[in-house]
């Protein structure tokens, strides 16, 4: 559908008008804040490892 909306030589584009005419279907709105907590909580998890590697690499520069 997208690509018979757009045009171009070179490649393919589809303007911010015609992409304005797009409809998507979305979730409820109950799924969409699952989905989102879910995203949330799993960039936490990796927040809290970066600070662990972090950690690790300090103390092991200190020993050197």
């Amino acid at each position: 559908m997208l690509e018979s909306m757009a045009s171009g030589t070179t490649f393919l584009e589809v303007s911010g008008k015609k992409a304005g005419q797009i409809k998507m279907p979305l979730p409820p709105f109950e799924v969409q804040k699952e989905i989102a907590a879910f995203i949330n909580k799993e960039f936490s998890s990796l927040d809290e490892a970066k600070e662990q590697v972090y950690s690790v690499l300090d103390s092991s520069e200190e020993r050197k």
